[in-house]
């Protein structure tokens, strides 16, 4: 499993996960929202499920410990930073995992 953490759901990360639907099968994916931007974007029903948008960065890691935990690689999209780093430096083992994909934010 592949788990996507972007900062916050745009225009270009809409786009993003429209190609990659058409592209790949994401059967095995899910796609992280830190905050949702307050447009609705029409994702097709099967992208929209594998999509979560956390409250916050707690939320996010007990939710998501389980499935982080089983996840083949954590994507970054977006360097994380203040209080997020805390809790990643927590989980050194899932540091291993973590691939941060440049040119996001």
């Amino acid at each position: 499993m592949n788990i996507h953490i972007f900062s916050s759901e745009h225009y270009y990360t809409f786009k993003y996960l429209k190609f990659l639907e058409g592209n790949l099968d994401l059967s095995s994916s899910i796609f992280v929202f830190k905050r949702p931007v307050g447009i609705e974007f029409e994702y097709s029903d099967k992208l929209k499920s594998r999509i979560v948008y956390p409250r916050n960065n707690i939320q996010f890691f007990y939710s998501m410990l389980p499935d982080l935990r089983k996840s083949s690689r954590i994507l970054f999209h977006q360097l994380p930073h203040g209080p997020a780093l805390i809790l990643w430096n927590l989980f050194p083992k899932l540091l291993s995992k973590v691939t941060w994909i440049i040119w996001g934010g």
